[in-house]
């Protein structure tokens, strides 16, 4: 992981902390000192394809967090991602 993916995890994980909901990109560009939110997009997909954020669907600050420990994923939960994943191509 580079060091702008984690302080961008870091970021998003203590917005969740304090907030409840994700951060806007514009938010993770101030809170992490990056030049322009065009630089933030790659760095959330990267984090995405590692596995430690997924995408809500059609929703406003639509980012959540990845469960770590995926014994607590309720299994129809985990057999759905699994599917999303391998229709991505992200196996």
């Amino acid at each position: 992981m580079t060091r702008n993916q984690q302080a961008v995890l870091d970021f998003v994980r203590a917005t969740f902390e304090k907030t409840g909901g994700s951060p806007t990109y514009e938010e993770i560009r101030q809170g992490v000192g990056l030049s322009s939110k065009s630089r933030v997009q790659p760095i959330i997909e990267a984090l995405i394809a590692e596995g430690h954020l997924f995408r809500l669907a059609a929703r406003h600050r639509g980012l959540a967090l990845a469960r770590q420990n995926l014994s607590n994923v309720p299994t129809p939960d985990l057999e759905a991602e699994l599917r999303r994943r391998s229709r991505g191509g992200l196996t």
